[in-house]
């Protein structure tokens, strides 16, 4: 099972819902969810073959390059004329939401 899904039953099974631990400090939360990220980002990379980052590598980089400017002028285009924003506005809307993409895609 991946460690993503170790991290997530973890969770539930120490949360209110499971065994009723209440936890109210947001500091220590945003601190343990970077580390188990970083951990899992750790796992997962260093558990790839080389082998599939080749076969992957050409995707990739076309969907973070032309994904995020068809995302981008796509996003901006429909807040132009569904918010009533200025082009720029829009587009600079359209970029904020696409830059995620490339994260996403990788």
């Amino acid at each position: 099972a991946p460690l993503l899904l170790l991290f997530l039953c973890i969770g539930l099974a120490t949360g209110a819902d499971g065994l009723g631990i209440q936890f109210d400090n947001a500091r220590i939360a945003y601190f343990a969810g970077s580390l188990a990220l970083a951990v899992i980002l750790f796992d997962s990379g260093f558990g790839t073959p080389l082998n599939a980052l080749r076969q992957a590598a050409g995707p990739a980089l076309s969907l973070a390059t032309f994904g995020v400017l068809l995302t981008t002028g796509l996003f901006g285009a429909a807040a132009n004329y569904l918010l009533d924003l200025s082009w720029l506005e829009s587009f600079l809307l359209g970029a904020a939401v696409a830059s995620t993409d490339a994260a996403a895609v990788f």
